[in-house]
């Protein structure tokens, strides 16, 4: 049973730093579209 708790832990651990890197890739997608915006300017 713990166990499974544990490894119920570490996907959920593994989840948020997904989503962490997910942010981190479309920011960077924003501030790229933003530099692209401001050369047209």
């Amino acid at each position: 049973m713990e166990e499974t708790d544990g490894k119920v832990k570490n996907k959920s651990r593994e989840q948020q730093q997904q989503r962490l890197s997910d942010g981190i890739i479309a920011r960077s997608k924003l501030l790229e579209v933003g530099v692209k915006l401001d050369r047209f300017e």
